[in-house]
């Protein structure tokens, strides 16, 4: 088992004697390679770590940080979502999507580029009699969370993330 520290490999050899040689002092950016990773680490740390690798490939990654404010020692606000949650968005290079709607394309293709800029991947519902009613309040996308992620295949019988195994 590949242990990593970013004090070094030299700081691994405690555990190395306690538990014996199977486990392996590793450099940080090695085990974040590896099939499977366990996080344990301050969780203020984790997305700085998990954003530094450019392609996760579908490999797992097991969140065992607390979620802690060090502050007052309670349980940070993650605004009610799990920590491992967050993890995972950092990790699988989704965005969360936009939907746009409007009477001018022309408007609507501007709105786009904007939530392009901050981050979204717009989808344009079209016209607000149509799709305008999809995501008003109350409307049927409203309330989910929807993240956009690379697809591969050329129907939707066939498509499937992309590099999944």
């Amino acid at each position: 088992m590949a242990v990593a520290t970013p004090k070094g490999t030299s700081a691994v050899a405690p555990l190395v004697e306690q538990i014996g040689p199977q486990i392996q002092p590793t450099e940080v950016r090695e085990a974040l390679l590896a099939d499977v990773v366990a996080l344990a680490v301050p969780f203020e740390a984790v997305r700085g770590l998990v954003e530094s690798v450019p392609d996760w490939n579908q490999r797992i990654i097991i969140d065992a940080t607390n979620a802690i404010d060090y502050k007052d020692f309670s349980p940070a606000d993650l605004g009610g979502r799990p920590s491992s949650d967050q993890v995972a968005e950092w990790a699988d290079g989704g965005r969360r999507v936009a939907f746009i709607s409007g009477n001018d394309p022309n408007a609507n293709a501007e709105i786009a580029k904007l939530a392009v800029q901050f981050g979204f991947v717009p989808i344009d519902l079209g016209w607000n009699d149509a799709g305008g009613l999809l995501h008003s309040f109350g409307g049927p996308l409203t309330g989910h969370s929807f993240v956009s992620q690379p697809l591969v295949g050329n129907s939707p019988a066939e498509m499937d993330l992309a590099d999944r195994r």
